[in-house]
Protein backbone atom coordinates (compact mmCIF):
# COMPACT_ATOMS: atom_id res chain seq x y z
CA UNK A 1 0.00 0.00 0.00
CA UNK A 2 2.89 2.31 1.03
CA UNK A 3 4.47 1.65 -2.53
CA UNK A 4 1.26 2.98 -4.44
CA UNK A 5 1.18 5.71 -2.15
CA UNK A 6 4.48 6.79 -3.71
CA UNK A 7 3.73 5.72 -7.05
CA UNK A 8 1.21 8.26 -7.17
CA UNK A 9 2.97 10.72 -5.55
CA UNK A 10 2.02 10.73 -1.85
CA UNK A 11 5.16 10.47 -0.48
CA UNK A 12 8.20 12.11 -1.09
CA UNK A 13 11.24 9.68 -0.87
CA UNK A 14 12.59 9.77 2.13
CA UNK A 15 10.54 12.27 3.17
CA UNK A 16 9.84 12.49 7.30
CA UNK A 17 6.51 10.75 7.59
CA UNK A 18 4.20 11.62 10.82
CA UNK A 19 3.79 8.88 12.76
CA UNK A 20 1.35 9.57 15.22
CA UNK A 21 -2.35 10.00 13.60
CA UNK A 22 -3.62 12.51 16.49
CA UNK A 23 -4.69 15.14 14.07
CA UNK A 24 -6.53 13.01 11.90
CA UNK A 25 -8.15 10.89 14.98
CA UNK A 26 -9.13 14.59 16.42
CA UNK A 27 -10.74 15.60 12.94
CA UNK A 28 -12.68 12.17 12.65
CA UNK A 29 -14.13 12.56 16.45
CA UNK A 30 -15.41 16.25 15.81
CA UNK A 31 -16.92 14.84 12.47
CA UNK A 32 -18.46 11.85 13.93
CA UNK A 33 -20.19 13.90 16.76
CA UNK A 34 -21.60 16.45 14.92
CA UNK A 35 -23.03 13.31 12.47
CA UNK A 36 -24.12 11.55 15.79
CA UNK A 37 -26.23 14.97 16.80
CA UNK A 38 -27.60 15.34 13.62
CA UNK A 39 -28.29 12.06 13.29
CA UNK A 40 -30.23 11.80 16.45
CA UNK A 41 -31.96 14.87 15.98
CA UNK A 42 -33.41 13.87 12.80
CA UNK A 43 -34.29 10.70 13.87
CA UNK A 44 -36.66 12.13 16.83
CA UNK A 45 -37.92 14.40 13.98
CA UNK A 46 -39.32 11.44 11.79
CA UNK A 47 -40.45 9.90 14.67
CA UNK A 48 -42.52 12.78 15.82
CA UNK A 49 -43.51 13.26 11.74
CA UNK A 50 -44.94 9.56 11.80
CA UNK A 51 -47.13 9.86 15.13
CA UNK A 52 -47.62 13.39 15.35
CA UNK A 53 -47.30 15.57 12.69
CA UNK A 54 -49.59 18.31 13.32
CA UNK A 55 -47.87 19.05 16.79
CA UNK A 56 -44.62 19.08 14.80
CA UNK A 57 -45.77 21.49 12.23
CA UNK A 58 -46.05 23.84 15.16
CA UNK A 59 -42.56 24.00 16.18
CA UNK A 60 -40.35 23.71 12.83
CA UNK A 61 -40.03 25.77 9.83
CA UNK A 62 -38.53 25.14 6.19
CA UNK A 63 -35.03 25.47 7.40
CA UNK A 64 -35.46 22.30 9.65
CA UNK A 65 -36.47 20.41 6.69
CA UNK A 66 -33.76 21.41 4.65
CA UNK A 67 -31.54 20.84 7.49
CA UNK A 68 -32.72 17.27 8.42
CA UNK A 69 -34.56 15.87 5.36
CA UNK A 70 -31.74 13.85 4.23
CA UNK A 71 -29.35 11.28 6.18
CA UNK A 72 -26.35 13.19 7.70
CA UNK A 73 -23.59 10.68 6.32
CA UNK A 74 -25.14 11.84 2.93
CA UNK A 75 -25.08 15.88 3.70
CA UNK A 76 -22.10 17.55 3.07
CA UNK A 77 -20.70 19.09 6.14
CA UNK A 78 -18.76 22.44 5.87
CA UNK A 79 -15.04 22.41 5.17
CA UNK A 80 -14.04 25.15 7.67
CA UNK A 81 -13.97 25.04 11.41
CA UNK A 82 -16.02 28.28 11.90
CA UNK A 83 -18.73 26.62 9.42
CA UNK A 84 -19.14 23.57 11.40
CA UNK A 85 -19.09 24.95 14.92
CA UNK A 86 -22.11 27.41 13.43
CA UNK A 87 -23.77 24.07 12.37
CA UNK A 88 -22.99 22.61 15.67
CA UNK A 89 -24.61 25.49 17.46
CA UNK A 90 -27.72 25.46 14.91
CA UNK A 91 -27.90 21.56 15.44
CA UNK A 92 -28.30 22.08 19.03
CA UNK A 93 -30.82 25.30 19.29
CA UNK A 94 -33.01 22.75 16.90
CA UNK A 95 -32.66 19.96 19.41
CA UNK A 96 -33.36 22.42 22.78
CA UNK A 97 -36.07 23.78 21.25
CA UNK A 98 -37.78 20.64 20.28
CA UNK A 99 -37.04 19.38 23.88
CA UNK A 100 -38.36 22.34 25.48
CA UNK A 101 -41.40 21.93 23.83
CA UNK A 102 -41.89 18.23 24.23
CA UNK A 103 -41.13 18.85 27.85
CA UNK A 104 -43.99 21.59 28.22
CA UNK A 105 -46.78 20.64 30.37
CA UNK A 106 -49.52 21.27 27.52
CA UNK A 107 -47.11 18.95 25.51
CA UNK A 108 -48.66 14.66 25.11
CA UNK A 109 -46.97 13.01 27.71
CA UNK A 110 -46.77 10.16 25.46
CA UNK A 111 -44.79 11.61 23.19
CA UNK A 112 -41.78 12.21 25.91
CA UNK A 113 -41.80 8.42 25.96
CA UNK A 114 -41.13 7.95 22.11
CA UNK A 115 -37.92 5.59 21.98
CA UNK A 116 -35.98 8.36 20.02
CA UNK A 117 -36.96 11.23 22.00
CA UNK A 118 -35.71 9.69 25.07
CA UNK A 119 -32.16 8.63 22.80
CA UNK A 120 -32.36 12.59 21.76
CA UNK A 121 -32.46 13.70 25.22
CA UNK A 122 -29.88 11.88 26.24
CA UNK A 123 -27.83 12.58 23.91
CA UNK A 124 -28.44 16.55 24.66
CA UNK A 125 -27.62 15.58 28.38
CA UNK A 126 -24.60 14.26 27.53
Amino acid sequence: MLAHFQDRGGFKARGKARSDLTHVIGTLRKMNRLECVGETLSQALNQLATVADEWLLTLVNQDWSERYGTRFEQYRLPKSETEKHRLALTISDDGHHLLSALYDPLSPEWLRQLKAVEILRCAWIQ
